[in-house]
């Protein structure tokens, strides 16, 4: 039987999924279908390309070391750890930005993006490349469809599976738009199946939900973003033969500093949790509820090619 792992989003928090895989790899664990969602999608096609849950690391610590990642971190931050006085001066300048970037669809600039990242890596890279099935997950703008991008160019799905409404601009593929895929899936388990995937493990890391009266506009959408995403992943994680849900207390999706901390607590909640994944993998335990809801929701998922830019 195919395994799978479906791997969530989150941003930094999906870090803690290094963790898990650098434990199960060196049980001798490896999987046939890879799923993820925004930050699950890159660290999924990173590790689909390596094969291994070093290089994985490596790699990831260059790239979110950048300094314009610390930008964002310190922009986002600074929203809940400045005093109330100056945290309406901040609120005043934010309006201002909403304000002159009103007629924009993004802050970011997704073209923008994907030329950097093609300076960064030199080349073209395929799914067709691939070891294994990887499967990215994004949102069709305009019809609100989760698509699963398995075929083709792999760089334009991984931006448009990140791409956060308001954040970044939504990408433009083969004349549609699309969206980070957390919209629509942000555990990617029913994707994973879809691939082929027939013993799933899914990977949760959300951070709790705050129990304090909101400040600001930013703090509702913080909050509201947990909610959904809560949802999103109570109805997939439960499709999964073995969902592990790590818990990141006092971790934000912007806070790209705790990369190593995020590592450690996916290593050690993997490890309290090997002997349940080893037992379900080796019996290939399935559960019988998984088939007949993924088969009515089949319609509502769309498998296509990401060529032209």
């Amino acid at each position: 039987m195919k395994k799978g792992i479906a791997l969530s989003g989150g941003g930094a928090r999906s870090f803690c999924q290094i963790g898990v895989l650098k434990v199960l790899e060196k049980e001798g664990i490896h999987f046939d279908v890879i799923t993820g969602t925004s930050m699950g999608a890159i660290i999924g096609t990173i590790y689909s390309f390596t094969q291994s849950a070093e290089q994985l690391e490596d790699i990831i610590f260059k790239i979110f070391s950048k300094s314009e990642l610390k930008k964002i971190e310190n922009f986002f931050s600074r929203k809940r750890e400045r005093n109330y006085f100056n945290r309406f001066v901040d609120g005043i300048k934010d309006f201002s930005i909403l304000l002159f970037d009103s007629f924009k669809s993004g802050i970011f600039d997704s073209e923008i993006i994907k030329e950097k990242i093609y300076m960064y890596i030199g080349k073209e890279i395929y799914f067709e490349e691939q070891k294994n099935i990887l499967g990215i997950i994004a949102t069709d703008y305009f019809s609100g469809k989760t698509v699963i991008f398995n075929k083709g160019k792999i760089i334009p799905s991984l931006i448009a599976s990140c791409a956060i409404p308001g954040l970044i601009t939504p990408v433009k593929i083969n004349d549609k738009y699309y969206v980070d895929g957390g919209v629509t899936s942000n555990l990617p388990v029913i994707a994973n199946h879809i691939l082929g995937g027939e013993i799933i493990i899914g990977i949760e890391n959300n951070s709790p939900l705050e129990k304090e009266k909101p400040f600001n506009a930013f703090e509702v959408f913080l909050q509201i973003e947990k909610i959904k995403n809560n949802y999103s992943n109570i109805f997939e994680g439960s499709m999964a033969d073995f969902l592990l849900k790590i818990e990141l207390p006092y971790t934000e999706w912007f806070n790209f500093s705790k990369l190593k901390q995020c590592i450690k607590i996916g290593e050690d909640y993997t490890f309290k949790n090997l002997e349940l994944i080893e037992k379900i993998i080796i019996n290939q335990k399935k559960k019988d509820l998984r088939n007949e809801i993924i088969e009515n929701l089949k319609d509502f998922f769309s498998i296509r090619e990401s060529t032209r830019i």
